[in-house]
């Protein structure tokens, strides 16, 4: 009887041990200034399907930490908009490392050079305010050419 119950045991501490769950840590800085670069995302990714199953978001410091890792091979992919994404190579995580600090990870600055950026806007014909009512008569197209007399006739005619 006690064989029975020793071999049960070791059936549920094997079982443990594959449900065991582990971390993976790091820092990520700025690849110019070494500064810690705050609220950068960092994806869990499996390398076996190249699924996402996990992630962190870095603090402050651009620290993070992803816990609740089961055994496996992994890629880290770091983000974070204005930088170039970061994929850390394969890490092995299990019994033998059960903590895998990454360092420190330093992302690059993405800079993409825009032309310029015109803002156009047209103010509505009729504003209307608490103390009084705006008439744009430059949005006006039927006084186009004429003078203020013409406008005060088309002014007369909204109200």
């Amino acid at each position: 009887m006690p064989a029975g119950l020793f071999a049960q045991g070791a059936g549920q501490q094997s079982s443990a041990a594959s449900r065991a769950s582990y971390t993976i840590s790091g820092v990520i800085t700025e690849g110019g200034s070494g500064e810690g670069v705050p609220y950068a995302s960092a994806a869990l990714i499996r390398k076996e399907d190249g699924q996402s199953i996990a992630g962190a978001v870095a603090d402050l410091d651009g620290k993070f930490i992803i816990s609740g890792v089961r055994a496996g091979a992994y890629t880290v992919q770091v983000s974070l908009l204005g930088y170039e994404t970061y994929n850390s190579g394969e890490i092995l995580v299990g019994p033998d490392n059960p903590e895998v600090n990454l360092g420190v990870l330093a992302l690059q600055e993405d800079a993409v050079k825009l032309d310029e950026v015109v803002v156009q806007g047209q103010r509505n014909l009729i504003e209307e305010r608490v103390d009084r009512t705006i008439f744009n008569a430059e949005n006006d197209k039927t006084t186009v050419g004429g003078d203020a007399t013409d406008v005060l006739r088309r002014v007369r005619c909204y109200r």
